[in-house]
């Protein structure tokens, strides 16, 4: 279901659920996608930690709308314009849609496994830090974290903190693919012990 309400200028701002994105318009393809929606000087990073500050967000049943959207977006590390905020929006909202199914299909948004180990670790630490600093501000007041949820924030947050100076060579590509798995739980969990304290 899309839920949208029309701003005076005749623009959308995407709201609620949105429908969720097929395989080919998640992973590695949506990150390209994105990268040609953000300004030529953005970091390689920075589809990651803007699809983490949305994940964050929404983790706490937070609605992103439009407004929402550009004071999360002015929280990420680098400083850039968004030229067609609605179209960075709408493509990592329909990356995160999954992050509320019961399937396991969330995936955080990160480069293709072609892509150097060092950038896909610095994307999956920037992916963290994104979701770690928009759930802190959707919460602010650590309000109903249970020790499951509690301890899923401190793995994200070693993460941020990982040595980035890696090799890529088999035993650190084997490593990354355990921490990113690692993460996908932590999110979920996440989104779920939230969902479920939102409902009693």
């Amino acid at each position: 279901m899309c839920d949208t309400t029309e701003q005076k200028t005749g623009r959308r701002a995407w709201v609620g659920v949105l429908p969720l994105a097929t395989p080919s318009q998640t992973g590695a393809a949506m990150y390209a996608d994105v990268i040609q929606l953000l300004p030529e000087e953005s970091p390689n990073e920075l589809p990651a930690e803007l699809h983490g500050l949305v994940c964050g967000a929404l983790s706490v049943g937070m609605v992103v709308d439009e407004a929402r959207w550009q004071e999360l977006a002015g929280l990420a590390s680098a400083e850039v314009a968004l030229e067609d905020a609605d179209a960075v929006l709408f493509a990592l909202l329909r990356g995160s849609q999954s992050l509320d199914a019961d399937d396991f299909t969330f995936e955080p948004l990160l480069p293709d496994d072609e892509t150097l180990l060092r950038e896909r670790v610095v994307a999956l630490a920037a992916w963290c830090g994104g979701f770690l600093l928009s759930f802190a501000i959707a919460n602010p007041d650590h309000v109903l974290l249970s020790e499951e949820v509690a301890s899923a924030l401190s793995d994200l947050e070693e993460v941020v903190e990982v040595d980035t100076e890696v090799t890529g060579d088999e035993d650190e590509e084997w490593h990354f693919t355990e921490v990113k798995e690692h993460v996908k739980t932590a999110a979920l969990l996440i989104r779920e012990e939230m969902r479920d304290a939102e409902e009693t």
